[in-house]
């Protein structure tokens, strides 16, 4: 019942902001289709880099939207500096190496059409997948929030609008991951605080990693890069990249909106359960709660729990 009212009290506090921003914006004639609008830039999927970028040396000035961080306050429990400093200095860029698992993840920033292949591959061949939603792409199509979870998938995370996290104030990150959070919560229609975050573009470092530890998010990489979101490269590139490459425990980068990857899956889902893998969610494969003693450098392995 508590968890039903903060629920209805965010869905309250987002919806007057809607109607406060889509009033201000009909007034310049704006005409947006959007069942939720908050940033007038539709979203698209874009490369993923595999680099760090350094924070420039000045960065724009922004305040964080006070309805969002009303919700982000009200949808986290109060974090500990020590966990905060664990996820900030520490990265998932695989799991574990003893656990048959691999875990398929989705960027996700447009095209519904392809998203719903993908779930109807991932459900007719029995595996999961865990999907980065752009908050933005949400706003529009709010009805696949409830598609993805209703196949035991997992989402996370990946920002609102997809902007480089390098060139954002600590107000501006805030406020890219919790409109996020709150966009799928209300297309959830229940509480999502989640604890993935995938950095768009890969563009990351040490002092946007503890900005998103702050949020109570972890930061997750990639091990395996099939490319399919490069020009020129077909499902046959896909399958060949993801094939030759697979170990236990590999984390694989895929896209919603690149035709290379959709066609790909059905046949490297069938080529990684022929190898007796398990394809779960990040959660199913690797163990979040784990802590290297003392490590000072990004976790490379997390040990499975089963």
């Amino acid at each position: 019942m508590e968890k039903r009212i903060v629920l209805m009290f965010l869905i309250s506090i987002f919806v007057f902001a809607i109607r406060f921003h889509n009033v201000a914006h009909a007034e310049g004639g704006d005409t947006s289709p959007a069942l939720f609008t908050i940033s007038d830039e539709y979203p698209t999927d874009k490369p993923e880099p595999q680099s760090e970028v350094p924070v420039p040396t000045s960065m724009p000035i922004a305040s964080q939207q006070p309805e969002v961080a009303i919700a982000s306050s009200a949808m986290r429990p109060q974090l500990t500096q020590a966990y905060i400093d664990t996820i900030a200095s520490h990265e998932i860029q695989h799991g574990d190496g003893n656990y048959r698992g691999i875990a398929l993840t989705f960027d996700c920033g447009a095209n519904v059409r392809s998203l719903n292949s993908i779930l109807a591959t991932l459900a007719t061949h029995s595996a999961k997948g865990t999907f980065f939603l752009e908050g933005n792409f949400v706003a529009y199509h709010p009805e696949i929030v409830p598609s993805i979870l209703q196949g035991g998938n997992e989402i996370g995370n990946h920002s609102y609008g997809h902007p480089y996290f390098t060139r954002l104030t600590q107000a501006q990150v805030a406020t890219e991951l919790a409109k996020t959070e709150l966009v799928i919560s209300v297309a959830a229609g229940r509480l999502m605080p989640m604890r993935y975050f995938r950095f768009p573009y890969g563009a990351r470092n040490a002092t946007t990693r503890r900005l998103i530890a702050e949020q109570g998010y972890q930061s997750i990489f990639w091990g395996i890069d099939p490319q399919g979101w490069r020009k020129g490269v077909n499902a046959n590139s896909v399958i060949a990249n993801v094939t030759s490459k697979a170990y236990p425990g590999a984390i694989v980068l895929m896209h919603c909106a690149n035709v290379a990857d959709e066609n790909a899956l059905p046949v490297v889902i069938d080529y990684l359960h022929g190898q007796e893998y398990v394809l779960g969610t990040l959660s199913e494969i690797i163990n979040p709660l784990y802590v290297a003693p003392q490590a000072h450098r990004p976790i490379t392995y997390l040990p499975h729990v089963s």
